[in-house]
This record gives C-alpha cells, structure tokens and sequence, in this order.
C-alpha cells in the first residue's frame, strides 16, 4: 500500500492510495497523512482516490476506519472515491458503506465534501 498527494489546491487535498490495503500495506507505514500534509492533517479535507487499490481486507477497513475517526475528531473531512467494485463490496457486506463518505468520482467527491461543510 502506497499513499501519494496528487495536489493540494484551494480545495481538499487529494491523495492516492495504491496497492492492496491489507495487513501487510497497513503495517507498512506508520502515520501515513503526517509525512503526506503535515504535523495536523486529520483537521484538514481530505479526498482519497482508491481507483489504484483492488484489493481491501478487515484490516485495510480497520485502517480506514480508524482514519475516517481521526479525521471526524479532528474536525476534518474525508472523502472515499473511485473505490474498486471489490472494495466496494467489502465495504458493503460489512455495512461501513453507510458511515464513510464515498463518492463514484473526483468530482461527485468534492461536491460531497462541500455538502458536509462544518
């Protein structure tokens, strides 16, 4: 698992993630959004591209569970986008579809991250 900022615009920051998001991509970074945005990047709005990323296991949804929590805490925002069909359907038999803010595209991601506006 390998997570790149593409750009950091006026608007949300977005990132990509690549590679499969499992126990061995979990546990191979450490503080990921620190070395990516910052000493504070759970305060910040956040569109993370998963178009790259097939493969996602409990622990990858653990991960990203834990982040969607920071960011929530923090008073950020983060937005799941292009996630693969596979992914999807993890995402879905677990129920967590429901609690993350997932988008089909960039665009239908910023405009989602505009409509939960603190």
């Amino acid at each position: 698992m390998r997570l790149s900022l593409q750009s950091e615009n006026d608007g949300p920051a977005r990132i990509k993630v690549a590679g499969a998001i499992n126990q061995n991509g979990v546990r191979s970074i450490s503080k990921p959004f620190n070395g990516l945005l910052g000493e504070s990047p759970f305060s910040q709005r956040v569109v993370l591209d998963m178009s790259d990323s097939e493969y996602l296991d409990s622990s990858g949804v653990s991960w990203l569970l834990g982040t969607h929590e920071h960011f929530e805490e923090a008073g950020g925002r983060l937005v799941l986008y292009s996630v693969s069909p596979m992914a999807m359907n993890v995402l879905k038999v677990l129920g967590m579809h429901r609690l993350f803010h997932v988008a089909s595209t960039e665009q239908d991601a910023a405009q989602l991250m505009e409509s939960h506006e603190l």
